[in-house]
Parts: C-alpha cells; structure tokens; sequence
C-alpha cells in the first residue's frame, strides 16, 4: 500500500512538472539583406491576422494600433505557441524590457 501511495505521488509531481518543458528559443530578425536585417526593427502584434497580414516587419500608420511593441533585431524571442505562418513570442531585451505578442515565423532566426 505505501509503495503504491509513494508511486502515485511521483506519477503526480512529475505530470505537475512536465509543462515547464523549455521553449524555443530565436532572435528576432528583420526581413531583407543584411543591412536591413541588422538595423530595421521588429513589430510585434497584438493578434495573429495583424501579423500575417504586415507585409514588412513593423507595418505602416495604418496597421500601427495592432502594434504591441517594437523590438531590436537580435532581440530574444520565446515561441509560446505556433499558429500557421505566425508564432506567439515573448520578446525579452534588457534594454526596453519585454513583450508578448504575434511575429511572422520568417522574421525569427535562429541563434
């Protein structure tokens, strides 16, 4: 009986545990050559259809009230979760704090 109470107790801390997986992990990147890759900066929207419809990375007057923020290219960027061509990112910098927010995946870069 005790072995079974100790069993179930493991089984449960290690299910509780199991969500704080880690994320992936990117920087962000602005579209273009290297130049603009390097000195454009990011938008970072507040909804997913604002994201896929930004046709260059921080977007025009126009679409600026779905703006979250806007990051540095090189920022760190935590993927929440995925939706089609778009990913939910925490965008963390020391310099300006941090963000969460929806980024077109072809604006993420590997480290």
């Amino acid at each position: 009986m005790g072995k079974r109470i100790g069993l179930v107790f493991l089984i449960g801390v290690l299910a509780t545990a199991a969500p704080a997986v880690a994320a992936e992990r990117y920087k962000l990147r602005a579209p273009g050559g290297n130049t603009a890759a390097v000195f454009n900066d990011v938008g970072v929207w507040k909804t997913a259809k604002a994201a896929m419809n930004a046709r260059i990375s921080v977007g025009n007057p126009v679409t600026a009230q779905n703006l979250e923020c806007v990051a540095r290219p090189g920022t760190k960027a935590e993927v929440i979760k995925r939706e089609g061509s778009v990913a939910y990112v925490r965008a963390s910098d020391a310099l300006f704090g941090g963000c969460k927010g929806y980024v077109k995946s072809e604006f993420l870069s590997a480290y």
